[in-house]
Order: structure tokens, then C-alpha cells, then sequence
């Protein structure tokens, strides 16, 4: 391990302030003095944020804060920017109109050479499509020889090795279709009467409900016919005229009642489907609080974490620099001690020299030479004690010093670490990105090489095996290879028919299942009867108490119109934001087809441009790059004179501004001259109204009293009518709790009737679903069976094809062996072409055998040597060799002694 120098060894040189970091210490001057850190500054005091979370959020403010600069300092350049994009754009389409003029049906060999790329760039494009394509269709095979694996596995195959032979399995397979087929209809018909069930139950429910309205209008009648009855008997009483009024109004507020209650259940049931939405999205929203907060929680231990390691290896530096310091602060206190040891020796031998000097006579010299030595050595110590003094105070120093570089170290290292911490988290992001993306290109690269390679291999192994079969191998192999796709599709016809029975048992139990459930709610409608029975019977009684819900009524009545006007006003809002929508959508759908238009003409025009003459082009470049120039001055003048015009506009308005201040001010002051008088007119109006309240409230007021007329009951009298009164109102008490208990029943009773009735929609709705889905699954079904019928045919006429051809092959094939074990050909056709073979590589035998003993007898005439035994055993030696090269075919042809005769 190389040790590292320790950096508070060296010097420290103050470096000068840059312009830049003054600028920077002004802004984060300004920004520490700002509200925001002020806000994070009392959250830490109140203990709400740790100190990492406190840099964190400073770190942040300030990165936004900078970037808030930025922006307002890039806008005019962006503005430029945005100027000389439009110049360059209108540049742009300015060339492709002069393109567009250009002279048609020029061929150049640019022109030629930009159309072969072109090409050459589709058929690349069309092989890559091609490429996924394949690899598409691969990923389905593959899937579809995962589904067949599984439906392989599902074979009931002792149900196939239990049949004899003789059966056949497309027989069986057609029977066990019709069986299937049966079954589905059995189904359609259990499917019919459970639909007519549900129809009766329907009717059942239909007249209960007739049933019950019809109830309820007797009830109605009947309340009426007491209403009458108790007007009649009140006007028999001794006021006729009031009571016959209160049972008027009585009538009125309850057919009033009657149609608030209705329009009050509508609501009840309108507002408690908003609750329900309302707590659903409650959950979303405290389950989406929840993921924030966890995920804000995991990123603090996080944080936590990592400062606590930074915080752990700043205290062992510490612990480590404080050891040192210590190791050094002891040696300096063993150098004192010795220092103080050497003192005290020394002043010992200082007073005994001193005890000498005071016994010895003063007239000797060596006694003065020795004090004046001693004064020496006395005062070098003094100095050596007064150095040491120096360098512990310069050493103190040193030591504040470094702690205090420590402290600054430490606020940078948090500052820095918090910096540090978000261009980590950016780094990892975009690495992760960066990373995912190269992963997924170099799969796709190896995958793309993989199946071109394989494509490679497959075709040259398809070559090389239909160079090396013979025409009997083939067909002898493509009846072997659709001999065993009839296997395959025997299998698969099996497996669907096994799940078609597994499909058709499962509708059964499932149809079972929805016979025992609308049993389950025929019963239910029945009990619901019975309560509706009991529901009457208590609701005659429970008629009368409706008079003592006006008030409620009245202020249900008033909230339900509050209510109304606040729906319209969200059904306008509705309206009018469907209608922003639907004009957002037809720009947008105009937009896109713009954009294709614009798309299309860019092409057209690219695609003439690219057909155009090179050297033209070149000298049209040169003159638009010269008016290029020309027109970049002119929007630069153009730019001058817009900030020119902008600035005129800015001083306009300014003046327009102040004007209208001015101008202002007379009216302000008329205004608060107004206003004081306004305030005093109030003040007596206040005053004028406590006067005569005061007047109102005096009874020494003349003419404040009015005496009637009349006889004053006596004291009998009154307590007679007193104690009539009290019986009266006792039995109107007794009336009214009644009518409370009877109405707080009724309201009992309909709460509960409310919420059965929602569960039978509920339950309704549910059945009529799952009969609908029922029902779609069994056509599915019959479809599917249709298909699988019509393929099962099919598959039948191709087998018996099959067969006959394979038929016809084994009988050939028996001819065939019968004539090649008698020794004859095969056939007449595989004859002819075996002698027309042996022919050829006759004459090719023969043909090399005439040229070799042609050379071999030139060149033994030109020796002179011809009819010599030696040439003779060369020529034979030749010949031999010649042999061995090429055995097969001078066997073939003829045989070497006849060679040997012809030579000598």
C-alpha cells in the first residue's frame, strides 16, 4: 500500500477571486437570503428535516434557481435561433420549388447511380422485413408446437392403444363428432327452456310488481277516503273553516312530499354512487400516497446510508490526523519535562555554585569567570526556553487552524456530497438507459447473424441433399413424411375432440350451476314477496306521520334545487369541454393529414432532386449559397429593425402607462373624498338606528299601548280552558310519537327495500352477463366444431389419396424386387438409362486411353526407340499406372490385358 503525503503538510497560497466566482458568491448570496431557504432553514430548527435532506433541498433550489438564469439570459439567442431556423426553412422550400421547375426525364450516370442506391436501399429495407417476418412466423410455430406438445400430453392414449385394428379411428372419430354434437344440442335445447324459465320468472316478477302497484293505489285511495273522512268529522267540530283549510294544505304538502320523496331517492341513490367513485378514487390516491411515500422514505435510508459511510470516513481521517496531533502534542510535553529537568539540575548546580561563591573570598577571578559563565548558560536556556515557548504557540495555531480547515472541509464535503449524490442518480439513469438500449441492439445484431447463418447452412444442406437422393429416395421419403402428417393431424383431431368433450361437460356443470342459481332467486323473489306483504300491512299504518316532515322536506327541497343548478352547471362544463375535445381532435386529424401531405411532396420533390443533373446542381448550390448570404443580411436587418419597432412599442406603453397614472390620480382623490363622506353617512346612520330602537323599546312612549274591547274571562273560567287545553295538547302529543315511531318504521322498511332492490339489479345484471357470455361461448363452440367438421372431411379425402398412392407404390416396389431377384431390371425405363450412363463413361474410358498411348508413342518415335523391350515394360508400367488412377472406369470399359495386346 503507497501512502499518500498528507495535504496539511504543505503551503497554503491564497489564489486571487475570479470574476466568475464573485458573481457566483453574490447569487448564492442572494439566493441563501431567499424565502425558500429561509422556509427549509425553519423546518431543520423544528426538527421536520435532517441536515442531509436540508443540503439536498438547498442543492436543489439552487441548480433551479441557476437554471431560471440561464433561461432568461438564453431567450434572445434562442428567439435568434428560432429566426434563422424559419430563414433557413423558407430557404429550404425556395430550392425545392426551383427543383420542381427543373427540366424532366434527364438521365445522368449520377442520376443512374443515386437510383441503383435507392434500389439497393429497398431490397435491404425488404430484407429486414423479411427477417422479422420469418422470425414472427418462427416465434408462432413455435408456439403452436408448444400447444400441440400439451395437447399431445392430454392424449387419453389408452384409450387409443386400447382399440382393436379393425376400428377405424375416423369412424370412431365421426361417431364421437355425432355424440358431440347430440350433447350440444341437448344443451341448446336446456339452454331454450332455461330462457323460458327466466321469461316465466320475469312475468312472475312483472305481476308481483303490478300486484304491488295496484296495492299501493288502493292504499292511496284509502288514505284519501280518511283524509275526507277526518275533513268531514273536523268540519262537524266547532271550527270547520281552519280545519277544512289544514286538511287542504295537508293534501297539498303531502302530494308535495310524495314527489320530493321520489326525487329525494333519486338523489340518494345518484349520490351514493358518486360516494362509492369517490372512495374508489380515495383509495387510488391514498395507495398511490403510499408508494410515494415509500419510495421518498427508501431514497432517505438511502441517502442516510451514504452519508453515514462519508461521515464514518471523515472520522477516521479525523480520528487518524487527531492520534497524530496527540502523538506530537506528547512529545512536545516529554521535550518540556526534560526541558524543566534540565532547569532544575541546572539551577541546583547554580546555588551550589552560588553557596560557593558566597563562602569562598570575593578576590578571587575564577569564581568570577565562573558566574560569568553560568550568566552564559543562564541566559541561552532563557532564550532556548522562550523559543520552545514560540513554537508550542505556533503549533496551537497550526492546530486551530487545521480544525477549522477541517470544519470548512466538512460543509464542503456535505455540499459536495449532495451534488454528488444527484449526478450519480443521473449517470445511473442514463447508463441503465444506455445499457438496456445496447443490450437490445446487440441481441437484435447476433439474433439478425444467427438466422442468416442458419439460413446460409440450411440451404446448402438442402442442395447437398438434392444432389445426393435419387428420385425413389424422394418419393419414398414424402410418403414417409405425409404418412406421418396424417398421424399428426389424427392426433389433433383426437386431441380437439377430447377437448371439445372437456368443453362441453364444462358447459353442462356450468349450466347446472345457473339452474340451481335462478332456483336460488325464484326463492329469493319469493321471500321478497312475503316482506312486501308485511311491508303493506305496516305501511297502512304508517301513512298518517308524513305531516311531520315539512321542515326537513322544505330544506330537502331548497338543497335539491342548489343541488340541480350546480349539475347543470357541470353538464354545460361537460358540454363544453366535449366540444373543445371533439374540435381538438379534428385539428389534430387535419394536422396529421397535412403532415402526411407534406410528408408525401417532400419525397416526390427529394426524389426529383436526386434525378437531377450533378453539375447543375452544384452551379444552382453556388448561386443560392451567394443569395443565402444576400437574404441572411436581410434578415438580419429584418431582426434589427423588429427590435427596433419592439423597443418604439416598449417606450409607447411605457408613456401609455404613465398617461393613464396621471390621469388617475384626480379620480383617486375624488374617489377618497367620496369614500370618507360615504363612511360618515354611515356612521349617522347608525346612530339615527340605535335612537329609534331605543324610542321602540321605551314604554313611557305615548300612544304605545292599545286597550281592546270586550270582557276579561274570570279566573274559573280560565283554569276550565286552561285544563282543556293542556288534555288537548297531551293527546296531540301522544298522536305525534306515534306518528314519529310509525314513520321512523317506514323509513326503516324502505332503506331495507331500497338496498334488496339493488342487490336483485345487481344480481339480474350479473345472471344476464354470464348467460350472454354463456351464450357466445357455445357459439364459439358450434363454429369451431363446424371448422374442425369441414377440416376432419377434408383430411378423410386426403387420406384416401394418400393411400392409394401409397398402394400403388408397394406394388411397384414388389415388381421391382421380384424382377431383381431373377436377375432382371427393374423396369425398361431404369434399364434404358442404365446403358445410356455406361455408354458415357465408355467413351470417356476410351477417349483418355487413346490420347495416353498417342503420347507415350510420340515420344518413343522421337527417341527412335519404338519397338525396344524397354519401351515396351515402360509402356506397360504407364498403363498399370494409369489403371490404378482410373480402376473403375477401364473395368468398366475394358479389360487390361486386351489394352496390353493392342500396345505390342
Amino acid at each position: 500500500m503507497n501512502q499518500s503525503p498528507d495535504p496539511y503538510d504543505q503551503l497554503l497560497v491564497a489564489r486571487p477571486t475570479d470574476e466568475a466566482s464573485v458573481l457566483r458568491v453574490e447569487s448564492q448570496t442572494e439566493v441563501a437570503s431567499s424565502v425558500a431557504f429561509q422556509a427549509i432553514d425553519d423546518q431543520f430548527h423544528a426538527g421536520k428535516l435532517t441536515s442531509t435532506e436540508v443540503a439536498v433541498y438547498k442543492a436543489r433550489y439552487m441548480k433551479v434557481h441557476e437554471a431560471l438564469k440561464k433561461t432568461r439570459e438564453n431567450e434572445f439567442g434562442l428567439i435568434q435561433l428560432s429566426k434563422r431556423y424559419m430563414a433557413e426553412i423558407e430557404e429550404q422550400e425556395q430550392h425545392l420549388s426551383k427543383a420542381d421547375q427543373f427540366p424532366d426525364n434527364t438521365i445522368t450516370e449520377p442520376a443512374q447511380m443515386r437510383a441503383q442506391i435507392l434500389n439497393y436501399y429497398n431490397s435491404a429495407m425488404e430484407t429486414d422485413e423479411r427477417v422479422e417476418m420469418l422470425q414472427y412466423e418462427a416465434g408462432l410455430l413455435r408456439e403452436e408446437r408448444k400447444l400441440l406438445n400439451r395437447d399431445y400430453s392430454r392424449l387419453p392414449m389408452a384409450e387409443l392403444e386400447a382399440l382393436s385394428d379393425d376400428v377405424d379411428i375416423f369412424t370412431e372419430m365421426e361417431r364421437r363428432m355425432k355424440m358431440v354434437q347430440n350433447q350440444c344440442q341437448d344443451l341448446w335445447l336446456e339452454i331454450d327452456m332455461l330462457k323460458m324459465e327466466a321469461k316465466r320468472s320475469r312475468e312472475q316478477f312483472r305481476q308481483a310488481s303490478d300486484m304491488e302497484h295496484e296495492a299501493q293505489s288502493d292504499l292511496l285511495n284509502l288514505g284519501q277516503r280518511m283524509n275526507e273522512v277526518k275533513a268531514e268529522w273536523v268540519i262537524a267540530t266547532d271550527l270547520p273553516g281552519q280545519y277544512s283549510k289544514e286538511a287542504e294544505k295537508a293534501r297539498k304538502y303531502k302530494s308535495n312530499a310524495e314527489k320530493e320523496l321520489q326525487n329525494l331517492q333519486q338523489e340518494f341513490t345518484e349520490l351514493s354512487e358518486t360516494l362509492s367513485n369517490l372512495e374508489l378514487q380515495l383509495n387510488d390516491l391514498e395507495a398511490e400516497e403510499l408508494s410515494n411515500h415509500e419510495a421518498r422514505y427508501l431514497q432517505r435510508l438511502h441517502v442516510a446510508e451514504q452519508d453515514r459511510r462519508d461521515i464514518a470516513e471523515e472520522t477516521t481521517k479525523l480520528a487518524r490526523e487527531r492520534d497524530a496531533y496527540i502523538r506530537h502534542y506528547k512529545k512536545l510535553q516529554t521535550l518540556v519535562e526534560v526541558l524543566r529537568d534540565n532547569v532544575k539540575v541546572v539551577q541546583q548546580l547554580y546555588d551550589k555554585a552560588r553557596a560557593r561563591y558566597i563562602v569562598t573570598p570575593r578576590y578571587d577571578g575564577e569564581m568570577l569567570q565562573r558566574k560569568r559563565r553560568l550568566n552564559r548558560a543562564i541566559g541561552h536556556l532563557q532564550q532556548e526556553l522562550e523559543d520552545e515557548h514560540k513554537r508550542t504557540a505556533t503549533e496551537v495555531a497550526h492546530l486551530s487552524r487545521t480544525v477549522g480547515a477541517s470544519e470548512r472541509r466538512l460543509a464542503l464535503m456535505e455540499y459536495l456530497r449532495a451534488e454528488n449524490w444527484e449526478l450519480i442518480r443521473l449517470t445511473t439513469t442514463l447508463t441503465e438507459g444506455l445499457g438496456k438500449a445496447i443490450f437490445e441492439y446487440t441481441n437484435a445484431r447476433n439474433k439478425h447473424e444467427r438466422l442468416l447463418e442458419d439460413l446460409e447452412e440450411k440451404n446448402r444442406e438442402m442442395q447437398e441433399h438434392q444432389k445426393a437422393l435419387d428420385e425413389l429416395g424422394s418419393r419414398l421419403a414424402d410418403v414417409s413424411a405425409m404418412y406421418t402428417k396424417m398421424k399428426l393431424e389424427r392426433n389433433k383431431c383426437v386431441s380437439l375432440l377430447q377437448a371439445s368433450v372437456k368443453l362441453a361437460l364444462d358447459t353442462r356443470e356450468r349450466l347446472r350451476i345457473h339452474m340451481n342459481e335462478a332456483e336460488i332467486i325464484i326463492f329469493r323473489l319469493q321471500r321478497q314477496d312475503q316482506e312486501l306483504f308485511r311491508e303493506r300491512s305496516l305501511y297502512q299504518s304508517s301513512v298518517v306521520q308524513r305531516d311531520h316532515k315539512r321542515n326537513e322536506l322544505c330544506k330537502l327541497l331548497h338543497q335539491h334545487a342548489e343541488q340541480n343548478s350546480r349539475r347543470e352547471q357541470m353538464r354545460r362544463s361537460i358540454c363544453r369541454i366535449n366540444a373543445m375535445f371533439n374540435q381538438t381532435e379534428a385539428e389534430t386529424l387535419g394536422v396529421k393529414k397535412a403532415k402526411e401531405r407534406c410528408a408525401q411532396i417532400r419525397n416526390e420533390r427529394a426524389l426529383l432532386l436526386i434525378e437531377r443533373n450533378q453539375e447543375v446542381y452544384i452551379l444552382q448550390e453556388r448561386i443560392l449559397a451567394q443569395d443565402a448570404a444576400a437574404r441572411a443580411g436581410q434578415l438580419t436587418l429584418l431582426s434589427i429593425q423588429e427590435e427596433y419597432e419592439f423597443l418604439k412599442r416598449y417606450r409607447n406603453d411605457l408613456a401609455r402607462h404613465v398617461d393613464l397614472v396621471r390621469r388617475m390620480l384626480p379620480t383617486h382623490n375624488k374617489l377618497s373624498a367620496e369614500l370618507q363622506g360615504l363612511i360618515h353617512q354611515l356612521v349617522g346612520s347608525r346612530m339615527e338606528l340605535n335612537r329609534l330602537v331605543e324610542l321602540v323599546e321605551d314604554p313611557d312612549v305615548p300612544r304605545r299601548l292599545r286597550l281592546l274591547g270586550g270582557k276579561d274571562p274570570s279566573q274559573h273560567e280560565l283554569w276550565i280552558t286552561l285544563g282543556r287545553l293542556e288534555r288537548r295538547m297531551a293527546a296531540k302529543e301522544e298522536d305525534m310519537a306515534e306518528k314519529n315511531l310509525t314513520y321512523e318504521a317506514v323509513c326503516r322498511l324502505v332503506d331495507s327495500l331500497q338496498v334488496r332492490v339493488a342487490a336483485g339489479k345487481d344480481d339480474t345484471l350479473t345472471l344476464a352477463t354470464e348467460v350472454n357470455k354463456v351464450k357466445d361461448r357455445l357459439l364459439q363452440l358450434k363454429n369451431y366444431i363446424k371448422t374442425m367438421y369441414a377440416e376432419l372431411v377434408v383430411c378423410g379425402a386426403e387420406r384416401n389419396t394418400l393411400k392409394k398412392q401409397i398402394l400403388m407404390l408397394e406394388q411397384k416396389l414388389d415388381v421391382y424386387n421380384l424382377r431383381m431377384r431373377y436377375g432382371q431390371p427393374p423396369s425398361p425405363t431404369i434399364e434404358q438409362k442404365w446403358q445410356t450412363n455406361l455408354r458415357i463413361r465408355k467413351h470417356q474410358g476410351t477417349g483418355k486411353q487413346k490420347l495416353i498411348v498417342q503420347k507415350v508413342k510420340d515420344l518413343l518415335a522421337e527417341t527412335g526407340h519404338l519397338n525396344t523391350p524397354c519401351n515396351a515394360i515402360l509402356v506397360d508400367n504407364y498403363l498399370w499406372t494409369f489403371r490404378r488412377e482410373h480402376a473403375a472406369e477401364i473395368d468398366a470399359v475394358i479389360p487390361m490385358h486386351k489394352t496390353r495386346c493392342l500396345f505390342y
